[in-house]
């Protein structure tokens, strides 16, 4: 029978020297364990949503200084999306976000998008991570649109604000591109009507429609009159 031997001695002396290496490895490995820092966009590719970022967050020496921590190249953003659909944004260099470190190695994963291996043995890095983009409090809400779910500028001057029975769009100017554009409720306008071509009344070519006009059993040609 095989007796199995003490690692260390019954003395109080062997028993700290354990104790202190033991918080010594679980320290070393804390500060190695990486999971989720404010981070800064160096650069970005919209065609491919990768960005080199910067973690926010510095190291700290012996002497209580801070140490700044390297740019994270080939980072993924966040991309919203499913269902064939998907909000993207024109992420600028000095965007502040998240930096979120994965599990394990995504290397592999980011070539296929599919069921695969970790690409190594790395744990818990930034350098195999995503990047969140945070607009933090950099924005301005209308006094309005305290109620509403807004999407919008950061400055609030161009938005979509949406309230129990209403959407409100606002800014300078609304462009729709659209070979159809429907109206299945009154359209109200409180200001001018510009159009730039023919438009068809009640299946009638506006330019042709003629009105009454102060005369009775008179009717005036090519187009409506003052």
């Amino acid at each position: 029978m095989t007796t199995l031997k003490p690692l260390v001695s019954g003395s109080s002396t062997a028993r700290k020297r354990l104790v202190t290496a033991l918080e010594s490895l679980l320290y070393a490995n804390s500060i190695n364990f990486e999971n989720m820092l404010p981070a800064v966009v160096q650069s970005y590719n919209r065609d491919t949503n990768i960005a080199t970022v910067k973690p926010q967050v510095m190291f700290v020496d012996v002497n209580d200084g801070g140490i700044p921590r390297n740019d994270m190249a080939a980072i993924p953003c966040l991309a919203l999306g499913g269902g064939g659909f998907v909000i993207n944004f024109p992420i600028k260099d000095g965007d502040l976000g998240w930096i979120h470190a994965a599990d394990r190695d995504l290397t592999l994963f980011k070539k296929t998008l599919a069921d695969s291996k970790p690409g190594s043995g790395t744990l818990h890095k930034f350098s195999q991570g995503m990047f969140i983009p945070d607009i933090f409090r950099q924005y301005v809400i209308n006094a309005e649109d305290s109620e509403s779910m807004v999407i919008q500028t950061v400055d609030g001057a161009t938005r979509i604000a949406i309230k129990p029975g209403q959407i409100k769009i606002t800014g300078a100017a609304l462009v729709v591109d659209a070979t159809l554009t429907t109206f299945k409720g009154e359209v109200a306008m409180e200001k001018s009507l510009t159009v730039a071509v023919e438009a068809t009344v009640a299946g009638t070519p506006f330019t042709s429609h003629g009105h009454i006009n102060s005369t009775p059993g008179q009717r005036t040609a090519g187009g409506a009159i003052p």
